[in-house]
């Protein structure tokens, strides 16, 4: 919101609040309400529109986007008291993963990074604060000193989520937002992507202020468009691939069609191969209908009901090896199908029709392969809801160190991800649908599902390599494996719970 609406709002306010009855003293006549309700959605439309304006973002792509914030658009606004920003400044630390989610000096800008500038520029002038954001070579040891002087010198943190700000959260070095209303309300703040899954006994440490924090980090399903257009005909019910994931009917079982359909009508010797012993080619010269790493297995596990440690009323635990078990049991057949390679993801080069990556990286494989499409991870059945899983290992998100100023903090990190949404949300959500309407539904789609649980955030043991093997029934007492990482994972939570209680 520009500084003369959110003046006029203020005083139309105030205007209100005089006429309340002295008898009544809490009624507002209907009439001055419906004023007052006009004029606060007024001045959200004309904040918006300046967003827009002053850096010329392609209304286009933000039509593709409008369904993804449909329900908070019709939300009843909330209105948040301006605090007194006299003198202040909000000082940022970020590591480099960090670095892009505030303006700092850098040498290739980038559409993006001008964006954000933009953005940053808008807060200051509508605030008066000043932004001072650091990059620390040494994020950990930035943070801790700091933390041990009292010295107060850092606002806000913005880092990678499990290498950088999971170990200040265990140390007990980060404030608990979770009594902060912009933070807890539902489907009206920006916090769009709070991570009410990363709780931890009842406590919030981390956000994800914008679609830019967490694009990064979330795996989807790629697929070559070109190719899937050509096979279309041999998929379930010749249902092209976006029609079926907006339809919530892609499943693994469809995945796995799919995948063997294209193997199939792409046999290695069509491919220019010259010897007619495909057994003895080099496996990154062959076709494959999904090419996957073993990283990007746990990913397909997280989307038809896999994880490890979740989140049940506030507290951490350990998922039963039932489920864990009745997950890779149902990714076996995948996992060690003819079509499948498990040895490395040659998709950006033509060898397969599926890979499985973060969506963060489209935009550059694009570059490499030409039209590549975007699909939600599969889910078990139809009647199940997707997961879009979130790599917390690599992906910046924003924390505030123990003692910072909450109230003036939350704020601005609540009124830069709005702006965030005018000015950098629509380039970003372009580079990675191109003009593709399908992959900006599915995208939409893509935001309502993302989940994360606190396996990925804390790190410890090897789960996702785990999953692969169990997957393809390496281990020769799988339950033995799970119980001795249940015991780890077990005690490793007891002792956080000790530092943060």
């Amino acid at each position: 919101m520009c500084p003369s609406a959110c003046g006029a709002f203020r005083q139309r306010k105030n205007k209100i609040e005089q006429s309340f009855d002295e008898r009544g003293r809490g009624l507002i006549r209907k009439k001055e309400y419906l004023i007052l309700a006009v004029v606060f959605v007024a001045a959200l439309v004309v904040g918006g529109i300046i967003a827009l304006a002053v850096y010329g973002v392609d209304r286009n792509s933000i039509a593709v986007s409008a369904s993804a914030r449909a329900e908070i658009g019709s939300a009843a606004p909330v209105v948040n008291e301006v605090p007194d920003f006299a003198g202040y400044t909000l000082t940022v630390l970020c590591d480099a993963a960090g670095s892009d989610a505030f303006a700092v000096q850098r040498e290739n800008e980038t559409s993006i990074s001008r964006a954000v500038a933009m953005r940053d520029r808008h807060l200051c002038a509508e605030t008066g604060v000043e932004i001072r954001a650091t990059v620390a070579a040494d994020f950990l040891t930035a943070a801790r000193e700091s933390l041990l002087s009292g010295d107060g010198a850092y606002q806000l943190y913005a880092a990678d989520a499990a290498g950088a700000l999971a170990p200040l959260m265990v140390e007990n070095g980060l404030c608990d937002l979770s009594a902060d209303s912009r933070v807890t309300r539902d489907g009206a703040g920006v916090f769009v992507y709070a991570v009410d899954g990363l709780s931890i006994y009842g406590k919030r440490y981390l956000l994800a202020a914008t679609a830019q924090d967490v694009y990064r980090g979330v795996y989807c399903v790629a697929y070559n468009r070109r190719l899937a257009e050509e096979l279309a005909d041999l998929f379930p019910d010749g249902q092209s691939l976006p029609a079926a994931a907006l339809d919530g009917t892609f499943t693994l079982e469809q995945l796995a069609v799919a995948a063997r359909a294209a193997q199939a009508a792409y046999p290695d010797e069509e491919r220019g191969m010259e010897s007619a012993d495909v057994a003895a080619l080099d496996v990154q010269a062959r076709f494959y209908g999904l090419a996957l790493d073993v990283r990007s297995v746990f990913p397909l596990a997280f989307g038809v009901g896999g994880g490890f440690i979740e989140v049940l009323r506030g507290s951490p635990s350990v998922i039963e090896y039932e489920r864990l078990s009745a997950v890779t049991d149902a990714l076996r057949p995948l996992l060690t199908d003819a079509a499948t390679s498990l040895v490395g993801d040659d998709f950006f080069a033509g060898g397969s029709l599926f890979c499985i990556c973060k969506i963060g990286d489209i935009a550059a494989g694009r570059a490499t392969l030409g039209d590549v499409g975007i699909l939600p991870m599969p889910k078990g059945s139809a009647a199940e809801p997707y997961r879009a899983y979130l790599e917390l290992r690599g992906t910046p998100l924003l924390a505030l160190p123990r003692g910072a100023d909450v109230l003036r903090t939350t704020y601005l990190c609540d009124r830069a991800a709005f702006l965030s949404r005018g000015y950098v949300e629509p380039l970003l959500r372009r580079s990675i649908t191109g003009d593709s309407a399908d992959d900006g539904a599915v995208l939409s789609l893509i935001e309502g599902s993302i989940a994360a649980d606190l396996t990925g955030l804390l790190g410890y043991g090897d789960i996702p390599s785990y999953y692969a093997a169990a997957a393809q029934g390496s281990f020769s007492a799988p339950h033995l494996e799970y119980y001795n990482r249940k015991t780890f994972y077990e005690k490793a939570l007891s002792i956080i719970e000790k530092r943060l209680k």
